[in-house]
C-alpha cells in the first residue's frame, strides 16, 4: 500500500464511519445487502454513498466517496463486517423504499406513436448517444400533465452503450432542472433496460419513464423557452459569421425581421452567438493546421472534374506555405460569370481581415474577393477569392495573374473596381 492510501485511511475513524452509515441507511430504508450492487456516482445527492461520505465529512467530493466505498469492498478494519452483524436484513416488501421520504416518483407512460417522435430526438443514429433539446421541451410537456408548474432544461442525459457489460444499469438516464429562477427543482429520469429491444438495441413498442422529484413547487406555470434552432439557428450561424457578434444584436434588436420569438430570449446573448459562430467556424474543420487544412479541401474538391475548354477542376486552385496563402476558383464560377458579363462587365475587388484566423509566426492574412454584380437578378456574386499573408504588391499580383491565367481571355472585365485602400 502506497503511503498516499495509508495517509488516506489513517485519517478515517472507524467508529465516527460505522456510526454514519448505520444512520444513512435507517433513514434511508436501505438494506446493506443492497450496498454491492450501488457503486458511487459523480454529482448524485441520492446515491446512497454520497450520502454517507457527507454524513462522515460533512461535505460531498467524490474522492471521499470512492475512499469509502474501498473501504467496504476490501472490508478494511473489518468494516464491512461490522455492519453486516450490526443491522438486519430489511424484509423483501421495505426494500423498494430506497427513495428518501422527501422524494418521490412518477410514471411517465409512452405510447407506440410518441416512441417514434422520441427516436427524433437522438442526436446521431447510434443508442449510445443522447437526446436532443427538444427532447427537454417534450418531457416538460409530459410533466406538466401530471399537475407540475416547472419547465425543465437538461443538465446531463445518455444512453447506455450498445455493448455495454454493466447488466444493472439503466438503458437511458439524466438529469433535468426548472427553469424557474426561484424553484431549480432537479428531476432525475432513468428508462429501465428492460424497455430495450436487445436485438435492435432500440426502443421498445411502449415505453415507460420513471421521474424522480424532491418536492412539487406551487409557482406560475412556466412555458416553453422558444430556441434558435435548425434552420433559423443555421442562418443565424452565418449572420453571425458574417457581420460579427454585436452587430448581430444590433440588428436583431432593431430589426428582428427573421428572429422575432428570440428577441428576448437565447438568440440575442452574447455567449450563445459566440458558441453558434463558433460551431460554424469549426464544422468543417479537419485539422487547426491551416495549410493542411486547406490541401484537404483541395484533394477532395479536385475530384470534381470539369469538361471545359479551361480545364479548371476542384475549387482551391493554388497553396503556398510561407507566406501562407490559397486561391480559390471554380468552372462553376466562370459559367456565371459569362452570362453576368453580357449585361455588366465590372469586377469590384476588395479586401478583409477579419474572415481567416491568425497564422503562427505569419502577418495576418487578408481575405480578398472579386465579387460581380448580375443586375438582371439584382444580386451580388463571388467570382473568386484568395487569402494571404504577405499585403505587399508581388503577392497581390501574383493570385491575380494565376486568375487571369486560369480563365479565357474574352472571360477577363471591362472594369475593375477598387477602393484605393
Amino acid at each position: 500500500m502506497t503511503k498516499f492510501r495509508q495517509c488516506l485511511k489513517s485519517e478515517i475513524s472507524l467508529n465516527s464511519l460505522i456510526k454514519a452509515t448505520i444512520e444513512i441507511l435507517k433513514r434511508y430504508h436501505v438494506d446493506h445487502k443492497l450496498l454491492d450492487s450501488q457503486r458511487p456516482a459523480k454529482n448524485n445527492e441520492t446515491n446512497i454513498w454520497n450520502r454517507i461520505a457527507r454524513a462522515y465529512f460533512k461535505r460531498t467530493e467524490y474522492k471521499d466517496v470512492i475512499n469509502i466505498y474501498s473501504w467496504w469492498k476490501r472490508n478494511t478494519k473489518g468494516y464491512r463486517k461490522f455492519i453486516e452483524d450490526s443491522l438486519p436484513s430489511i424484509p423483501e416488501s421495505e426494500e423498494e423504499m430506497q427513495i428518501d421520504d422527501d422524494f418521490k416518483s412518477i410514471d411517465i407512460n409512452i405510447s407506440k406513436d410518441e416512441v417514434s417522435i422520441l427516436k427524433s430526438f437522438i442526436l446521431i443514429y447510434d443508442y449510445s448517444s443522447q437526446f436532443n433539446s427538444s427532447f427537454s421541451d417534450f418531457l416538460s410537456e409530459k410533466i406538466q400533465e401530471k399537475g407540475f408548474s416547472c419547465w425543465v432544461s437538461c443538465r446531463s442525459n445518455r444512453f447506455k452503450k450498445r455493448f455495454s457489460q454493466k447488466k444493472k444499469s439503466q438503458y437511458w438516464s439524466g438529469t433535468y432542472q426548472c427553469i424557474v429562477p426561484n424553484c431549480r427543482s432537479i428531476y432525475k429520469c432513468v428508462i429501465d433496460d428492460t424497455e430495450r429491444n436487445k436485438r435492435t438495441n432500440h426502443f421498445s413498442n411502449e415505453l415507460c419513464i420513471k421521474v424522480t422529484f424532491e418536492k412539487k413547487n406551487d409557482h406560475k406555470k412556466a412555458t416553453k423557452v422558444n430556441r434558435c434552432s435548425g434552420y433559423k439557428r443555421q442562418r443565424q450561424s452565418e449572420i453571425v459569421m458574417g457581420n460579427g457578434i454585436v452587430n448581430t444584436i444590433i440588428e436583431n434588436t432593431i430589426h428582428n425581421q427573421e428572429n422575432q420569438a428570440f428577441l428576448d430570449q437565447k438568440i440575442t446573448n452574447r455567449f450563445t452567438l459566440g458558441m453558434m459562430k463558433s460551431a460554424l467556424k469549426h464544422f468543417y474543420k479537419i485539422s487547426n493546421e491551416a495549410f493542411v487544412d486547406a490541401l484537404a479541401a483541395k484533394n477532395l474538391t479536385d475530384q470534381i472534374f470539369s469538361e471545359s475548354e479551361t480545364h479548371l477542376k476542384g475549387y482551391v486552385q493554388e497553396i503556398s506555405l510561407s507566406p501562407f496563402g490559397f486561391l480559390m476558383l471554380s468552372q462553376i464560377q466562370v459559367n456565371i460569370w459569362s452570362s453576368i458579363k453580357k449585361f455588366h462587365s465590372v469586377w469590384y475587388f476588395d479586401a478583409t481581415g477579419t474572415i481567416h484566423k491568425k497564422i503562427a509566426n505569419q502577418r495576418k492574412p487578408f481575405f480578398y474577393s472579386i465579387v460581380v454584380h448580375d443586375v438582371k437578378n439584382k444580386v451580388f456574386f463571388p467570382f473568386s477569392e484568395f487569402v494571404t499573408t504577405a499585403q505587399d504588391q508581388t503577392s497581390i499580383s501574383k493570385y491575380l495573374g494565376l486568375i487571369k491565367n486560369k480563365i479565357q481571355k474574352d472571360m477577363l472585365p471591362d472594369i475593375i473596381v477598387v477602393d484605393m485602400s
